[in-house]
Parts: structure tokens; sequence; C-alpha cells
């Protein structure tokens, strides 16, 4: 189940259960994620991983890290759910949880690459219900998340219009 939520009204937020598998006897590393998400308009954008965090039964977070590099040791499997958050700034690319269907692309880095080693792709769809209750949480700045079944001063995440992400020809300026 993905999470959606605004930290506050100007930050759409994910929380999004992962789990890392190394089937390797050699212990790997996890340098960056990022999640991109195309809107129901077709924009993409490219949100970073800025920390982890439990999820018990009551849907109660608890923050465990802040993003960076870990190991999985070889055969270990390490459920994890990332945070990762967009902000809308004034006159900016706008993210919001809008009725409609959206794709997901989760990246992982494994090497210090300038390219992903591994993606996946889901879809997640969002109906008139589920977008009415996001719009109402955003006006009131209810920052209570709603989850839903898959199918700042520095740079955090960048828009790249219609076009998908390119990792290799990142925006200036943006941290990676």
């Amino acid at each position: 189940m993905i999470h959606l939520f605004y930290i506050v009204p100007s930050q759409p937020t994910v929380f999004l259960p992962v789990v890392f598998h190394n089937s390797s006897p050699t212990k790997a590393i996890i340098y960056k994620v990022f999640l991109e998400i195309e809107d129901t308009n077709g924009n993409h954008f490219a949100l970073k991983w800025i920390g982890s965090v439990k999820i018990d039964l009551k849907n109660n977070y608890a923050d465990t890290e802040v993003a960076g590099p870990f190991k999985i040791d070889g055969y270990e499997t390490i459920p994890n759910a990332l945070r990762f958050f967009w902000f809308n700034a004034e006159g900016g690319p706008q993210l919001d949880w809008l009725e409609g269907d959206y794709g997901l692309k989760l990246h992982v880095w494994t090497s210090d690459s300038v390219s992903p080693d591994y993606s996946t792709t889901d879809k997640l769809h969002i109906d008139a219900d589920v977008a009415k209750i996001m719009a109402d949480k955003k006006v009131t700045s209810d920052n209570t998340s709603r989850y839903l079944p898959l199918a700042g001063k520095n740079l955090l995440s960048f828009a790249t219009g219609k076009n998908p992400v390119d990792f290799r020809n990142l925006p200036p300026g943006t941290p990676h």
C-alpha cells in the first residue's frame, strides 16, 4: 500500500513500502533512490528519497533514518518504507493527488553511477472520492495519510515536463 499525504499544503508526500532483497552471497550497497511519478496530465516528477520510516499496524509512523547509503548483506532481505516528497513552489510544476491514473517508477542505484542500476514500475489509481479527500486534507492542512493499493532550501526533486526523467542529464544544481 502506498501512503499519500501532505506534510503541509505545498508538500505532497509519499511513503512507499519497499523490500530490498540481495540474492547474491556478497554484500550490496543501496546508494540512492528516486521515485518517478507520471501524473494524470502526463507530467513526470522525480522525487528524491529523503528518509525511512517504520509503519505500525495502526498506520502510525516513526522515523528510522535519514536517506543515505546502506548495506545489505548476502542473501539478506530488508523491508523499508521510503519517504519521498515534492515541494509545490509558486510558479513551479505542481504535483497534487487528483483523480486519475498515475505511473510510478522506482529507480535504485547499487553503484555510484549516473543511471540507476534497477528500475521497477507500478500504477496507482486515485478515484473521485479519494481525490476529494486529498483536496480537503490539503485545504485543512490535515497531514494524516491516505493509503491506496498499487495497480526546503535544497532542491530535493525536479520535473521534466512530459518527457520521462533522464538521470544522465539532471538539471544543474540537482543533488545526487
